[in-house]
């Protein structure tokens, strides 16, 4: 699985989780991983759980959806007939967005003021956060688009 079945990635460095296989006569020593259909950079490393994979640079660019093979070797010599693959789609696009406060309120004398949010992000799957000055936007948490905005609170400016 990478990246936990997540169908998108901002980062090409993918991570292989929930790997199994099995060999009853002398168990999984090694597996390996590629970029695609060309197994020439596969190299073989441990057997574990979970890996890493990076394709090779230029290899995938932005929109590109990217298949990873797996092989697995046992203790043996003997390599798996098949392989099995994963997929994930690589999107660096920054998502578009614009947000309105107090429909379009621009100045108050009131620091205790509650202010509506209103957002248009254009892509699902985005998330915002809000703060009062750089360092609590730093520090604030991240929030699904789609889920409500609540009032914001000015104090602390």
């Amino acid at each position: 699985m990478l990246n936990n079945g997540d169908a998108e990635t901002g980062n090409a460095a993918v991570n292989i989780t929930s790997i199994s296989a099995s060999d009853t006569v002398s168990g999984i020593s090694e597996m390996a991983f590629w970029f695609e259909d060309d197994n020439t950079d596969a190299e073989w490393i441990p057997y574990a759980s979970t890996a890493s994979y990076t394709p090779p640079s230029g290899e995938w660019n932005n929109g590109d959806t990217m298949y990873v093979y797996a092989w697995f070797k046992d203790n043996a010599g003997n390599i798996s007939s098949s392989s099995v693959s994963d997929t994930i789609t690589l999107n660096t696009t920054p998502p578009d967005g614009s947000f309105v406060i107090d429909n379009g309120l621009t100045y108050t004398n009131d620091a205790n003021r509650e202010v509506d949010i209103n957002m248009n992000l254009a892509e699902d799957g985005s998330y915002y956060r809000i703060g009062n000055s750089t360092a609590a936007l730093s520090s604030a948490g991240w929030t699904a688009y789609g889920i409500p905005i609540r009032k914001h609170s000015l104090i602390g400016l």
